[in-house]
This record gives C-alpha cells, structure tokens and sequence, in this order.
C-alpha cells in the first residue's frame, strides 16, 4: 500500500508498518486530555494540572518502548512498502543506566 493508504489505515487505528522496518511500526494517537502527575516537567510549562495532548503518531518498538512524535521522511511519503501489522517483534532497544539527579532548566 502507498502512504495515503497507510495514513488512513493509521488514522482508522491501525499500526503501520514499511516492509523494510524491523520491529517498528507508527501509530496514530489522537488528541486527548491528561492529568499531569505532580512531578512531570509539563508542569512547568502549564498552568493547570490538566493538558491537551495534540494528535501526533508514535513510533512502536520491541520491549513495548514506544517513541512520541515520528515524521515521515520523503522516502516514507513515496513508498508503496506500507502494511498493516497487528504487533511489533524484535529485541528492545538498550536503554542505558542514568545517575538520578535532575537535569538543569
């Protein structure tokens, strides 16, 4: 399928998936409202304990880590590679080990 095609399977809540990908696929979240715990770094940016998530597509990995914010690239609007898939397999990424302080703002 071309990537209209696949733009629309993902906006109906499909995931999608280009066939030359290895454990990825993107997923479409539409806008939602979200209670901010105390803690998030939103906090800082907001008034209010509540936010307005705008719709944006996520790209899904293995391990169940899932990456806000993927943009197609001039490949990814052009191919006809784009499948509809029903899970993401593979190894998870290595997440490397932090120390806890915070960063600075």
């Amino acid at each position: 399928m071309n990537f209209g095609e696949a733009l629309q399977a993902a906006l109906l809540g499909k995931m999608v998936s280009r066939q030359g990908w290895s454990g990825m696929a993107v997923i479409y979240t539409p806008p939602m409202r979200a209670d901010l715990p105390d803690e998030h770094h939103y906090q800082d940016a907001v008034s209010g304990d509540t936010v307005v998530l705008g719709g944006h597509f996520d790209l899904v990995m293995p391990g169940d880590v899932i990456q806000p914010g993927w943009l197609p690239s001039a490949n990814d609007l052009v191919a006809d590679d784009w499948t509809v898939t029903e899970q993401v397999e593979g190894e998870p990424p290595e997440i490397k080990e932090t120390d806890d302080e915070e960063p600075e703002r």
